[in-house]
């Protein structure tokens, strides 16, 4: 018994080490867009990186609306972590397989609808829009990585719930090597811009899936052993819908809220619309970058004994804020420099200057979310993260981004703040009424 204390005194090492490797795999994604965002808005014209950058966040908004499914995975998976040849976690695995190629499928067949619907969503039905042909173009194209996409999603949870992060390191390293090497061919050498941009991440996403699907046979050769035309058994299938369910309405919703900044930015020109896809990408390499706590939170919480549950949030949560304050004052140091490095157009660099001090303070009010999807992805606790992005999102931010209209982008972005704001704050407190939490 004594053996088994000493050895839970502290979390901070076992953090650590989960944190780090997620930390560099997350931020391989928003790398992608950042690289997207110094290429294009070095071209001619700000319209490659306007109809790129809103492009990418409908795709999101249909792609990463999916991610419920790296959560949801990783929430059931994490139950198996000491006994990883158990007959039930193989029939999750095929399950979660079965669940992503289905979607997939889904999208594929309906992505000429959705690239039409996309560009006259994002554009507010403007055909007439300089942004409308490239958005259009580059919808087509990026649409057909959703395979891809929702598999790795799939992966990246066992690899999060098993507590094997480096899997994930490696998978998503080569989506973001491939993927900038193929950005300078295809937008720098072909001259393919906008269409280039969306190729390279489709040949990316790709190459990510084969790698790791390799890495997986390689070290859990049993989830691949087994009759693939088997349907789950029931109870278990239930029981994944049922959280899927929950984490498709919420991730749904913050991919909206994403996606509909976007299109209020086109109500004010193809300059703001380009800057704000900049700071946007700014935004989201915070987010990816702190969510490497919530993802070792989540691991730990769902795979430790309940009597550890709370050192592990005490624990975390410090971890958390110290390393926001570090991160924060090395972007500060970075402000002077940062509207150069993305683009040479004069007019972008000073609406992103304008933003720019508030945007790099932000993870002060966001991190606070972050970790909170992380503590309630460990506990199971679906329905608060489900209700928390529906307040915030359509309660607060799309009422605010109508009321505070009149102040164009600054208004637009005070009604984002108050939405990560109002993220913390519910999800804070349905989590904190959580007979889970009461329970630790």
């Amino acid at each position: 018994m004594q053996r088994e204390v000493t050895q839970h005194t502290s979390y901070y090492q076992k953090i650590w080490s989960l944190s780090w490797p997620m930390m560099i795999a997350n931020i391989s994604v928003p790398l992608l867009g950042l690289i997207d965002a110094m290429i294009l808005g070095r071209l001619d014209s700000p319209v490659y990186l306007a109809s790129v950058s809103v492009g990418a966040s409908f795709v999101a908004l249909v792609l990463t609306s999916c991610n419920f499914l790296r959560m949801s995975t990783t929430a059931l998976a994490s139950r198996y972590i000491y006994d990883k040849k158990n007959k039930q976690s193989s029939s999750l695995f095929r399950g979660s397989v079965h669940f992503a190629l289905m979607v997939s499928l889904l999208v594929l067949i309906l992505s000429p609808w959705l690239s039409d619907l996309g560009a006259k969503f994002m554009l507010g039905g403007a055909k007439k829009s300089e942004i409308y042909f490239y958005l259009h173009d580059y919808l087509q194209i990026r649409l057909f990585s959703a395979p891809f996409t929702l598999l790795n999603f799939m992966l990246v949870g066992w690899a999060i719930a098993w507590q094997k992060p480096m899997l994930a390191v490696v998978s998503l390293t080569v989506s973001a090597s491939v993927n900038i090497f193929l950005d300078f061919v295809f937008i720098v050498g072909f001259g393919w811009n906008s269409a280039g941009a969306a190729a390279a991440s489709v040949l990316a996403e790709g190459m990510s899936t084969l790698v790791s699907v390799f890495i997986f046979v390689k070290y859990f050769p049993h989830l691949f052993n087994q009759r693939w035309f088997v349907m789950p058994e029931s109870s278990l299938f239930i029981s994944f819908l049922s959280i899927n369910r929950d984490l498709f309405i919420r991730t749904l919703s913050l991919a909206f809220g994403f996606a509909f900044f976007n299109h209020m930015s086109t109500n004010f020109g193809v300059v703001i619309t380009a800057a704000n896809a900049i700071l946007l990408q700014i935004v989201a390499f915070q987010s990816y970058l702190l969510d490497g706590f919530a993802n070792a939170t989540e691991a730990l919480v769902g795979g430790e004994k309940v009597n550890y549950r709370k050192q592990i949030l005490r624990e975390s949560l410090l971890m958390t804020f110290i390393f926001t304050l570090v991160f924060i004052l090395v972007s500060l140091v970075t402000l002077p420099w940062l509207p150069g490095w993305f683009t040479n157009q004069p007019a972008v660099q000073a609406v992103i200057h304008d933003m720019l001090l508030p945007v790099l303070l932000l993870p002060l009010i966001s991190v606070f979310s972050y970790w909170l999807d992380g503590v309630a992805v460990g506990l199971h606790e679906s329905r608060a993260m489900r209700n928390s992005l529906l307040i915030s999102t359509f309660l607060i931010f799309i009422p605010l981004c109508f009321l505070l209209k009149p102040w164009q982008n600054s208004g637009l972005w005070a009604a984002f703040f108050a939405y990560i704001l109002a993220r913390s704050l519910t999800l804070g407190s349905f989590l904190w009424f959580s007979p889970h939490v009461n329970a630790c």
